[in-house]
């Protein structure tokens, strides 16, 4: 009854430290070895007569506490294997492969939650539908399920270090379009960013008697956009790394020509030969 009791402490340490999975597994091989047990407590009574009842008890205890620390061994090694198994099981979806998330939670509506408070946290302007497209591709996607890790996993003390990696203008794209596009498929999703960016800055080559500012914001009241510096360079880099040119505005230094330089320029002048 002692080793029975120890066992029992254990197990209840264990669910009081949140280790259910172990604790259920040690109650399933204590059940093993209590059904093991009475088979052979007519083969113990015939040994205990022979060795004597102190002996046989000692030996009993530590032969059933060796015999339980293997089988709870047994079950974390086949615990393990099956969960590194599962890991690197893939799934073909939008021309990629996608392994589960270690990070991310299974249910929906936790990551549902997630999506959404960061939505409401940054402005994203993300309808309930498109949440629920984002999440539910998650689960298949790759691009999908990095993008809600990274809204999950970082502490960002301002949006413009979220915009960082190589879908930084997928983010700049869901941050500064009021009314966005949102598709399951992540290789359709790049698409329809490069499509997007790519018609604001067609727009944006029509203003080149503005300056960077004025095109925003001329950009911004024509497609009900907020892109600022940030966002507009983010589109820009983007664009002209996949081969698409575009222009920014020509830079004019401040000069103050004084009295001197225009004497100097008279004078040259009239110093000049004519033809």
């Amino acid at each position: 009854m002692g080793i029975l009791s120890l066992i029992i402490v254990y197990v209840i340490i264990m669910k009081a430290t949140g280790q259910d999975e172990k604790a259920s597994d040690v109650f399933r091989i204590l059940k093993k070895v209590l059904a093991w047990g009475f088979g052979g407590l007519f083969a113990l009574s015939l040994l205990t007569s022979v060795i004597g009842s102190g002996e046989m008890a000692s030996v009993a205890a530590v032969v059933g506490l060796l015999f339980l620390l293997r089988k709870i061994k047994q079950k974390n090694t086949q615990n393990n294997y099956q969960k590194e198994k599962k890991a690197k099981t893939v799934t073909k979806s939008g021309g990629a492969y996608e392994t589960r998330s270690s990070i991310l939670p299974r249910p929906v509506t936790k990551r549902n939650k997630l999506v959404t408070q960061f939505n409401e946290r940054f402005k994203l302007y993300l309808t309930r539908e498109q949440i629920d497209r984002i999440v539910d591709a998650s689960y298949v996607s790759a691009g999908w399920k990095t993008e809600i890790e990274a809204m999950m996993t970082q502490d960002y003390v301002t949006i413009y270090e979220w915009m960082q990696g190589p879908t930084a203008a997928l983010r700049a794209y869901l941050y500064a379009f009021h009314v966005q596009k949102i598709s399951s498929d992540f290789t359709q999703q790049d698409q329809i960013v490069t499509d997007s960016l790519n018609e604001i800055m067609d727009y944006a080559d029509t203003l080149k008697h503005l300056d960077l500012q004025q095109r925003i914001e001329a950009v911004n009241n024509k497609f009900f956009t907020a892109f600022d510096d940030v966002t507009f360079m983010i589109a820009f880099r983007y664009l002209e790394g996949k081969g698409f040119r575009h222009t920014l505005d020509k830079v004019n230094l401040e000069r103050n020509d004084s009295e001197l330089d225009e004497m100097m320029k008279k004078y040259q002048k009239e110093a000049t030969p004519s033809a």
